[in-house]
């Protein structure tokens, strides 16, 4: 079994020029609590939470309409690929201190996302997923 089997395809993104209120937009309608932020060739440059944007907005005292997901972001990410088994993202996820990555195919395009709860006990696929 490998990362493409655990996790979920249907990923919800932002770009570094979007704004924070069109992201926590996002955030709220998808019922999620991160967004990979992607590049113009769909590859993955950063992370950001619900809770970057609470800082973000705290922190600069502007309003949400008026920052950058640039401005909030988290730009030193891990991956895993397609290919890595569940048990070394797991061990990545658990040094990193984070619940999930983004997960990249061979040209590091952002494929899906995998949650740590999907490595740790590893499933049937999940339903976003194609069938294997």
């Amino acid at each position: 079994m490998n990362v493409s089997q655990l996790m979920s395809r249907a990923v919800i993104t932002c770009r570094p020029d979007d704004s924070l209120e069109s992201a926590a937009g996002k955030l709220w309608d998808h019922d999620i609590g991160c967004l990979p932020v992607v590049d113009d060739e769909g590859r993955p440059i950063g992370m950001l939470t619900d809770r970057d944007i609470c800082m973000a907005a705290l922190f600069l005292g502007k309003p949400l309409q008026e920052l950058k997901v640039a401005d909030a972001m988290s730009r030193d990410i891990h991956v895993a690929r397609i290919d890595d088994l569940p048990e070394d993202v797991e061990q990545l996820m658990r040094e990193l201190k984070v619940g999930r990555v983004p997960v990249t195919d061979g040209g590091g395009r952002l494929v899906g996302v995998v949650s740590l709860a999907a490595v740790r006990e590893p499933g049937p696929p999940h339903p976003t997923s194609p069938p294997s």
